[in-house]
Formats: C-alpha cells, sequence, structure tokens
C-alpha cells in the first residue's frame, strides 16, 4: 500500500508540474488595467484583449509583451510588459497598466472663412461684407479706404 500511495503521489506531481508548464495555468501573472477614454481598444502582441470584468488581463510571465492601446480620434500609446527574474518566479514590469489617450491634433474638422479684403472676423455674427476697424471694432463702419475702415492697424499716421 505503501509503494502505490508513492507512485500516486508522483503522478500528482507530475500532472501538476505538466498543468504548470505547458498550459500555463500558473505562469499567468494579473495585470490591472485602466484605460481612459471608455472604449479604447487594447492589444496584446498584436491581438486584441478585453479585460475580465475588474479590469485585468491574464498574460503569461515567461516572455515580454507588447500593449497597445488605441481610439480612433487619439494617439495610441503603447506598454512594454518586461518579463524579469524575480528568485525562483518570473515576473512582469510594469505590474500594472494605466493609460490615458490623448487627443490626436491632426484630427477634427476642416473649418473654411472666406474673407474680403480688409474685412476682419469678429464674433460668430460678424458682417464680412463691409470692412471694420479691428483697432477698435465699436467705431462704426467706413468705407473702404477711409480712416474708419481697413485691416489691424488701417489708421494713417499724422
Amino acid at each position: 500500500m505503501f509503494l502505490s500511495d508513492r507512485v500516486l503521489m508522483g503522478w500528482v506531481g507530475t500532472v501538476v508540474a505538466l498543468c504548470f508548464s505547458v498550459s500555463g495555468c500558473a505562469a499567468r501573472q494579473a495585470i490591472p488595467v485602466k484605460v481612459f477614454p471608455k472604449g479604447s481598444q487594447i492589444y496584446v502582441d498584436g491581438e486584441r484583449v478585453q479585460p475580465d470584468p475588474g479590469g485585468t488581463m491574464w498574460l503569461r510571465r515567461d516572455r515580454s509583451h507588447v500593449v497597445l492601446v488605441r481610439k480612433p480620434g487619439y494617439r495610441a500609446q503603447q506598454v512594454i510588459l518586461e518579463s524579469t527574474e524575480d528568485g525562483a518566479a518570473r515576473q512582469l514590469r510594469p505590474a500594472r497598466i494605466a493609460v490615458r489617450l490623448a487627443p490626436d491634433s491632426h484630427t477634427g474638422k476642416a473649418v473654411q472663412v472666406d474673407l474680403e479684403a480688409g474685412a476682419s472676423k469678429q464674433g460668430a455674427d460678424a458682417d464680412l461684407t463691409e470692412p471694420r476697424n479691428v483697432d477698435n471694432p465699436g467705431e462704426g463702419r467706413g468705407k473702404p479706404g477711409s480712416q474708419e475702415a481697413g485691416v489691424a492697424g488701417g489708421r494713417e499716421e499724422e
């Protein structure tokens, strides 16, 4: 009976060791992830992933990973998780990820403004058909060529 118990324990140990080494069940590390804005897409090593409801990704410790966070209208950000030796076990560093994406300054709506010669826009309801004195917007409108009309600095020097 004693011999069969030892054999059984040997088999259990072998199965547990295989589980850890082959499937990676113990070779994964919890990496908490916080990203802003909401709805950002997360990619690990080129594959899209979805953290669990608690905001955690479970990644293999035995190798480094490239984490990419992206969302249309924002600049993508990349984080490298390094697999490092920590005593007898390997660890991923950094141990947590927090990413805030910055708006992409190259995206947005194009605005086209056509100003007639000598006109300047002042306010959303500016009348662009007649020139105004930019230096003193309260002055009345004048005819093109007069001292009151024109662009900034349109007054003649005395």
